[in-house]
């Protein structure tokens, strides 16, 4: 964007993509069994309303599982190759690393808040939404809470900026 004699380019701006994936429920249905069958009966913070599988979920060679792994990596790596002027066999060669785990989450509890320092892309894939709980609006939301700004990058000139700029925690 061309401002008079400025130039002005987005350099921290955060891709975000929402992706129909086509995935039908018979293999939905086939995820969250495997799901339900790794997540244990493990007390969080937030008690019984929340259990989680280990972070090798992905690494399974169920065939969900690895066709869950190839549809994130491939979409994630297609939204990689639209961003960057790289080549795919450059991208995939950088995806060295997939982690995943699945989270069972009961009506009243949530996934706690999370963070990923080292990861360059996050995916998120719901299997099986329930129900809106009854009395709370924000129910089955996901936020994602920005840090970038946080930081010394956060002052009154970056305040009130718009889209793709803007600061702030997103909610879908």
């Amino acid at each position: 964007m061309s401002t008079g004699q400025n130039n002005l380019q987005a350099i921290f701006a955060t891709p975000f993509a929402s992706i129909e994936t086509g995935s039908d429920p018979a293999f939905n249905e086939a995820l969250a069994g495997l799901c339900q069958s790794r997540c244990g009966p493990t007390q969080s913070a937030v008690g019984a309303l929340h259990a989680t599988s280990a972070s090798d979920f992905l690494d399974a060679e169920e065939g969900p599982v690895s066709a869950l792994r190839d549809l994130v990596v491939g979409h994630v790596t297609a939204l990689a190759m639209g961003l960057n002027s790289s080549r795919a066999a450059e991208l995939q060669r950088g995806m060295s690393q997939v982690r995943g785990w699945c989270s069972i989450v009961q009506p009243g509890g949530h996934v706690p808040t999370q963070n990923f320092p080292s990861a360059s892309w996050l995916a998120v894939y719901c299997v099986q939404a329930g129900a809106p709980a009854e009395g709370y609006r924000q129910s089955g939301a996901l936020r994602l809470l920005e840090s970038r700004l946080a930081t010394v990058y956060r002052d009154a000139s970056t305040r009130d900026m718009d889209v793709p700029y803007r600061y702030g925690h997103y909610a879908w």
